[in-house]
């Protein structure tokens, strides 16, 4: 019985590991609102600190999908589409926040993604 708890936790760390291997932070320059990243997102994720009751934008998504996740792992809904490539969320509570980016018919992971909070 311990053999088995010791395996089930040294896979439960190896894949815990993978999925942080993936994350890749954005941080916002002092003084700045927005961060960026530019290049190949497939299977990473982003994650950011946020505060309560901002304005998260997401701007350069022309034919990418997001999805993002508050620090409780509830999905957030879309608060408006300004255009084909920006979109606006409302954050609900502070902490780590987690996006995921996804294409839509078949246009490639490749892109220059910029975040924004206000």
């Amino acid at each position: 019985m311990k053999t088995l708890k010791v395996v089930a936790v040294c896979t439960l760390l190896a894949m815990s590991s993978q999925s942080f291997a993936n994350a890749v932070p954005i941080k916002f320059a002092k003084g700045s609102y927005c961060g960026s990243f530019s290049g190949n997102f497939k299977g990473k994720t982003f994650t950011m600190q946020l505060g309560g009751n901002q304005t998260l934008e997401i701007k350069g998504l022309y034919l990418i999908d997001p999805t993002v996740k508050d620090p409780k792992g509830r999905t957030l809904k879309v608060a408006n589409w300004e255009s084909e490539d920006e979109v606006y969320y409302n954050t609900t509570t502070k902490g780590k926040y987690t996006i995921a980016l996804r294409p839509m018919d078949n246009s490639g992971y490749y892109g220059d993604i910029q975040f924004c909070a206000y």
